[in-house]
């Protein structure tokens, strides 16, 4: 049977759906994309569904759904994907490795490859006993859906009202998790009992257009803020990227003056040893705390301090977790968050 999936979306801010009827979930609000616009690898990253999922309860064996990839498009791009500094500057290829991942009564089955055409996932419940499933959407690559369908009836799961926002570059957007569950904002969610919006954008640093029109997206617990390891390999002066974070805070706290806003300062990277021209990246980092916590409700975590120091927890060796680096980082983040939430009530 073909099932209104609408209503089983989590994590969430809208979505959007095609002439032909597949639909695609947004994680930024139409004044954020039509900001972020102006270079075509925020409009890829920000139309891609990181930490997007459908929840629903069945008794059902088999899922299927239709699936094919959406090009985003923008006539005030001004930065060809290929010509963006962040890709150029990282030196090496890119692990874009997607998939989308299901788990029944939190189990995850095998990672399900992207593909064009029809879909179908095993849920493994050959006694139809009935089960809590999760399918989540794939991280970096944007994909839409259609005629989700099973044997048997999708039942809708109340959901949980409260939620957190997240702003970032890839690292909290998940990339190189290898599995869309398997990324920070995922894990917090899991850890915290609420929803998590992901705005992470692969290469975004410190930048106030993601706040365009943010104020529309309603009302959150926190709001946590992991961004400056790009600034620190992008921006020539230091006295820029203080004035860049300060104005960031100063607008952020006005749009939302009673809700807790926790700043992640750069997380350990294999390279921080180095000097860069806007000097070192503990420099970087103070700056960021500093010119952060000059604004009432603001509260600074080291990032540093909650980061495996030992590239066997990253990815690529040197900057962007893996798995277990993810894990380790929500293990140590998740209490410190729910202690700003509970001493902000």
């Amino acid at each position: 049977m073909n099932i209104p999936y609408q209503r089983f979306l989590r994590n969430t801010v809208n979505s959007f759906t095609d002439e032909e009827g597949f639909l695609l979930p947004r994680r930024f609000s139409d004044r954020q994309l039509d900001s972020l616009g102006t270079t075509q690898l925020f409009s890829w990253m920000a139309n891609s569904p990181a930490g997007c999922c459908l929840v629903f309860s069945t008794t059902s064996e088999n899922l299927t759904f239709q699936c094919k990839r959406f090009v985003p498009t923008s006539k005030k791009a001004s930065v060809p994907l290929g010509q963006n500094d962040a890709l150029k500057a990282y030196g090496r290829p890119f692990d874009m490795t997607d998939c989308f991942d299901v788990s029944v009564n939190g189990t995850f089955l095998a990672p399900i490859p992207i593909r064009k055409g029809c879909i179908s996932v095993c849920l493994e419940n050959p006694n139809h006993d009935q089960i809590m499933v999760k399918l989540y959407f794939p991280l970096c690559h944007p994909v839409l859906i259609k005629d989700l369908s099973s044997d048997r009836e999708l039942v809708y799961v109340p959901e949980n009202k409260k939620r957190f926002l997240a702003i970032g570059d890839s690292i909290l957007q998940g990339f190189m998790a290898q599995r869309p569950a398997f990324g920070l904002i995922p894990l917090l969610e899991s850890r915290l009992k609420l929803q998590g919006i992901n705005q992470g954008i692969c290469g975004f640093q410190y930048n106030e257009s993601i706040l365009e029109g943010i104020q529309d997206l309603g009302d959150f617990s926190y709001i946590l803020v992991a961004l400056g390891t790009n600034d620190w390999n992008f921006d020539p002066d230091l006295q820029s990227i203080k004035d860049r974070v300060s104005s960031f805070y100063s607008r952020l706290s006005k749009l939302f003056p009673l809700t807790p806003i926790v700043v992640l300062t750069p997380i350990w990277r294999a390279d921080l040893t180095e000097a860069k021209s806007c000097g070192t990246f503990s420099q970087l980092c103070e700056a960021i705390a500093t010119e952060a916590q000059r604004y009432a409700g603001v509260h600074v975590i080291d990032g540093l301090a909650v980061s495996p120091h030992d590239s066997t927890y990253y990815a690529d060796g040197f900057l962007h977790p893996n798995a277990k680096g993810f894990s380790s980082i929500a293990d140590y983040l998740a209490p410190q968050l729910e202690r700003f939430c509970r001493d902000s009530k």
